[in-house]
Formats: C-alpha cells, structure tokens, sequence
C-alpha cells in the first residue's frame, strides 16, 4: 500500500472511520446539499417560510454536536487526538508535499486536519447564524412585519 493504491488483499486493508464517523460525514454532505436546495427553489417547494431549510440547520447542528462529543469519546481513529496537529507538523507536512514526498496517515494528515477544522467551525458558524436569522425574522414576522 505504499504506492497509493488500494490493496487487492483485504487483510491489507484497514478501514480509517468507523460507520457513526462514516455516516456522520455523509449527513453532512447531503444536509448542506439540502440546505442549498431548500433556500434556492423554496418558493418552487411551496416553502416560502423556509421551514425545511430551517429544519435542515437545526439537523446540521446536532450533527455538528455529535461530532464534537464523538471526537472525544469515540473510536481511536475517529478521536481528535488522531489528527489534530500542531502548526509546525503542518508546516512540515506542506514542506515535504512540495518536495514531492507523500508520508501516510491512517487519519487525517496534518494539513486535511485543519481543512476539517475550517469546514466544521464554516458550517456550524452558519447554523447558528441561521439561528439568530430565524429568531429575528421571526419576531418581525409575528409582529406583522413591522420593526420595533
């Protein structure tokens, strides 16, 4: 397995994620997939509340949650501190890319570590800024449109 290729021997095979990790990343996917879908054609769907969309957040955020508690008391590889790295590893990391090296990790490598990073605090900021969204739009809604 050194060359990057999958081994046609499974007893050579090691699986990274376990399936609460594997089902978690595919949630995601499809949430923010549906999240997109959900605001773009809302009128389309008869939604003009945006009630699926908002339900789609607060899916998103539970996940969000789950993988926060699952990075601390889940399976080895699935554990932050499997693939949470300091910057300096980063930087070698990048260093050896560029020298054409490809070390392996059974988890995330130093710089997909912090792409991980990113991803969870874009997706989970935007939850919960929908969140804010929703209470204020809401109120306004409730008050007949009119701002106070």
């Amino acid at each position: 397995m050194t060359d990057g290729c999958p081994s046609a021997d499974p007893q050579l095979r090691v699986r990274a994620w376990d399936a609460p990790t594997r089902i978690f990343h595919w949630l995601l996917a499809t949430l923010v997939l549906i999240a997109w879908a959900s605001w773009r054609y809302s009128e389309a769907l008869g939604d003009t509340t945006l009630a699926l969309h908002r339900w789609n957040g607060h899916t998103v955020l539970v996940l969000i949650v789950f993988r926060l508690l699952w990075g601390l008391v889940g399976s080895s590889t699935a554990r932050f501190a499997a693939w949470l790295w300091w910057p300096s590893t980063a930087m070698a990391y990048a260093v050896r890319l560029l020298r054409g090296e490809t070390p392996l990790y059974l988890s995330h490598n130093p710089l997909g570590s912090y792409m991980i990073l990113a991803l969870l605090g874009v997706v989970g900021a935007q939850a919960v800024l929908g969140l804010f969204k929703a209470l204020v739009f809401g109120a306004i809604f409730a008050l007949g449109g009119k701002l106070l």
